[in-house]
């Protein structure tokens, strides 16, 4: 590294050689500025280093798979914690051992297939399995990209186990009380805010309408004109 006269500071790369100059032996080196080169390795080193950094800590699990072969080149603690193996025991390995056996069982499994094919930045829903046999859902986020020429498929997991659960829940939970709205006895009804209606149970047939000439429709119109009084309709409306 060199400093110019007006003080930068430049990189130089300088190769020597011996000559023989006026029939005595001498020394030729020649000087190359290679500033700009250093800057750019520099910059990716940096790059590099941060991206180590967010690999290394991220929560999601992070795998770096070849994307012609679909070999682990890579991954983070988060990935391997999640199917319960270690980093080591992957990398090397087919991607497919991430995956059950029914959605694994060729070289290349179906959701690397997709994140090879679509659009990048896609998230897909799929199950990976872990060391003892037991599968997790989880969604994967993944691009492709270039790591040192080569081409590569990152791919980011996140564990939604739990959520799905939650879903189903709360699917069975809806389920059991839908079953028990339209097996009731009684008529059943809700409204909005506006009072039209927006669920009416089969019962609303003792009525001669069917659920679905009425929703959407006021609540005033299974009502006798009687009925349609401004303080009935206020103490309805203050209900909802």
């Amino acid at each position: 590294r060199t400093t110019t006269k007006d003080g930068k500071e430049k990189w130089m790369s300088a190769v020597g050689a011996t000559i023989e100059y006026e029939g005595k032996s001498a020394g030729l080196v020649s000087f190359m500025d290679i500033t700009d080169r250093k800057r750019t390795e520099e910059a990716l080193r940096e790059s590099e280093e941060r991206y180590r950094a967010l690999f290394a800590e991220a929560i999601d699990g992070i795998c770096l798979a070849d994307a012609e072969t679909g070999m682990i080149v890579d991954c983070n603690q988060a990935l391997a914690a999640l199917v319960g193996r270690d980093r080591e025991e992957m990398i090397g390995k087919p991607q497919t051992i991430l995956h059950p056996p029914a959605r694994g069982n060729t070289v290349l499994s179906a959701t690397f297939k997709q994140h090879l094919t679509n659009k990048e930045g896609q998230i897909l829903e799929t199950q990976v399995v872990t060391r003892t046999g037991g599968t997790r859902e989880v969604e994967i986020k993944a691009n492709l990209l270039y790591l040192r020429s080569r081409k590569m498929l990152q791919g980011m997991f996140r564990d939604i186990t739990e959520r799905k659960r939650a879903e189903e829940a709360l699917a069975k939970a809806l389920a059991g009380r839908n079953n028990l709205l339209e097996s009731a006895n009684d008529l059943i009804y809700t409204v909005d805010i506006n009072g039209n209606f927006t669920y009416l149970n089969p019962r609303v047939e003792d009525y001669g309408y069917t659920p679905g000439e009425l929703m959407g429709k006021c609540f005033l119109t299974i009502l006798t004109e009687k009925h349609h009084g401004e303080r009935f309709e206020k103490s309805i409306r203050k209900k909802v």
